[in-house]
């Protein structure tokens, strides 16, 4: 008889501890479920952000090698007027 209640104990917390490794693991992948869909919006903005970021860098890019080139054209002209007085502006 004292077999008996020992095997229906050592039956009832094995089924315990199955039920708990598995509650456990199906916790674990809610958890990481929610976490990686985080993750994924986070990503879609910051990965949206950098794209508007880069286009607008690429247009302050154009605008500085513009400003630069009229820079250039001008220095040139100073120096050449500098240089000839006579042939700047006929009035």
């Amino acid at each position: 008889m004292a077999e008996s209640f020992m095997n229906k104990n050592v039956n009832i917390t094995l089924i315990f501890i199955i039920i708990l490794v598995v509650g456990a693991i199906a916790a674990g992948t809610i958890y990481f479920q929610d976490i990686f869909v985080g993750l994924t919006g986070n990503y879609s903005s910051i990965s949206k952000e950098l794209k508007s970021t880069q286009e607008e860098l690429a247009n302050y890019k154009v605008l500085y090698t513009e400003t630069a080139l009229q820079m250039n054209r001008s220095e040139q002209l100073v120096e050449q007027e500098k240089a000839d007085p006579n042939k700047g502006s006929s009035f």
